[in-house]
């Protein structure tokens, strides 16, 4: 019981340390947040963790040695740059959006833990639109939850949260992710709790979405219509529906005004255009964690570009490492192996990662899919998840318990393909819900390696060799977009 009670601790401080984080530690604690209390949060947090350590497979998986690696690139980035007393406050701010993967992995070991932490996730992006609205219709343009944007035909209000999410483009970026996630709490059948539980929520956080005029964000929308429709509409009356979704989403003035173009875009090409310059000269350490404004007089707007200017092609090489393993992971863990068809590599690379140009994902061992046939016995059978996750020896029930693995899986897929496509647009590498996102896909896994449900492991080598691949794909994939341009070479 005292074990019990230790790892009833952890997943607290978890939730409670997200809480804040999100939120931000001002509307949280008030004038206390100047003591810093998030970090004695961090700390609790940490010590809890450990009892919760034992069977998570954390050293196997590459993403922890990804972590250590952005860690030092972070380091010595800023220390390579020439200024030394900068390398250890660079440490210390990439640190805190980079544990909650350790934290969720460790802490969040059941069905019901991932859904608090949804729902904290869903609180703190529901508070944030509901303080921004509230200032709109009050007109208070001060407000810390509003940006007043100017533009070509006068100025938009955009709204944002606080903390890390304080630019309107992040905000968008961290609903576009958490939307799928709320599926989570999805049950068959079970329509008024579907529409509390589920609907209603979606409706309020794609409502947010929409305050925040992210045109970024409403690309992201549609390619999470298209990955989660594939499976049951087919790809192309996805993409239709995605088309309709677009032409629907710019009539009601989504963008604010703004053109979703290309032209529009030309200052940011010229960034990317000074990104690449960067990383020639450059190469392995980059200019400096967080030091592209130093170099150019916006930023790139474009996760690829930042990442490696910033921290060198090596920190791009262990970055790219952390996000395509989970992307594998969830990809893998959401495809039923018992199966008769065999599964090609590339088709198991998620929307998102083919977005960022991505080499293919693949596993060691054979994936297949199951024949019409099974798949007619399985749609005329049908069954209930009442506990997914509890100990039982019931056939039935282990059935039940691989289905709802592959189910939240692939709800993961289609958070990092709607997320990764924000990430396109955006510059912000090292952002918490990029590691909180991760850190739920490690936790099913470990979920399902614990029923023996799980897809084969992702082994460092090969791990390291695709994040190889891919990381001068990627590179390639922005170089050869600015030639098309006829851009490179004049920022």
């Amino acid at each position: 019981m005292h074990l019990l009670h230790r790892d009833s601790m952890g997943l607290f401080f978890t939730l409670f340390f997200v809480f804040t984080a999100y939120l931000g530690p001002e509307t949280v604690f008030g004038s206390f947040a100047e003591y810093h209390v998030e970090i004695v949060i961090a700390l609790i947090t940490m010590f809890f963790s450990v009892f919760s350590a034992e069977g998570s497979g954390t050293f196997r998986l590459p993403q922890t040695y990804a972590i250590i690696g952005l860690s030092c690139a972070v380091f010595i980035s800023v220390l390579m740059s020439g200024w030394a007393g900068g390398a250890p406050v660079a440490f210390l701010d990439f640190i805190p959006n980079s544990m909650p993967f350790f934290f969720v992995l460790l802490n969040c070991r059941k069905k019901s833990h991932l859904q608090m932490l949804v729902t904290v996730l869903v609180y703190a992006a529901l508070f944030t639109t509901y303080k921004a609205y509230v200032a709109i219709q009050a007109n208070d343009l001060e407000s810390p939850y509003l940006l007043n944007m100017n533009t070509d035909d006068g100025h938009i209000i955009r709204i944002r949260g606080l903390s890390f999410i304080s630019d309107p483009n992040d905000f968008a970026q961290f609903i576009v992710g958490l939307i799928p996630c709320v599926f989570f709490f999805w049950k068959k059948k079970r329509f008024l709790t579907n529409l509390l539980m589920v609907y209603v929520p979606v409706a309020g956080l794609i409502y947010g979405m929409f305050l925040t005029h992210s045109r970024g964000a409403m690309m992201a929308l549609l390619v999470v219509v298209i990955v989660a429709g594939r499976k049951k509409l087919g790809v192309v009356p996805s993409i239709v529906g995605a088309v309709l979704l677009f032409v629907g989403l710019s009539a009601i003035g989504w963008s604010g005004g703004r053109d979703v173009s290309a032209s529009q875009g030309e200052d940011r090409m010229g960034a990317w255009s000074r990104g690449l310059e960067l990383i020639r000269q450059y190469p392995l350490f980059g200019v400096g964690y967080k030091r592209f404004v130093d170099h150019y007089y916006i930023t790139a707007h474009n996760s690829i570009v930042v990442c490696a200017a910033e921290i060198g092609m090596i920190g791009f090489f262990f970055w790219v490492l952390f996000v395509f393993s989970s992307v594998r992971d969830a990809a893998v863990n959401s495809i039923d192996p018992d199966a008769v068809v065999k599964v090609k590599d590339e088709d198991l690379v998620p929307a998102g990662m083919m977005a960022y140009g991505a080499a293919a994902v693949s596993a060691r061992e054979p994936v297949v899919l199951k024949d019409a046939s099974e798949q007619a016995r399985e749609k005329r059978k049908g069954f209930s998840l009442k506990n997914p996750f509890a100990d039982t020896d019931d056939e039935v029930d282990k059935v039940a318990e691989a289905k709802e693995i592959r189910r939240l899986s692939g709800l993961m897929v289609v958070s990092f393909a709607g997320f990764l496509t924000a990430g396109w647009f955006l510059s912000r590498s090292y952002i918490m819900p990029l590691f909180v996102n991760a850190g739920i896909v490690a936790a099913i896994g470990r979920m399902g390696r614990a029923k023996g449900v799980s897809g084969p492991e992702f082994e460092m080598p090969r791990a390291m060799k695709m994040a190889l691949i891919t990381s001068v794909a990627l590179i390639t994939l922005v170089y050869t977009i600015l030639r098309m341009n006829g851009i490179f070479g004049k920022s």
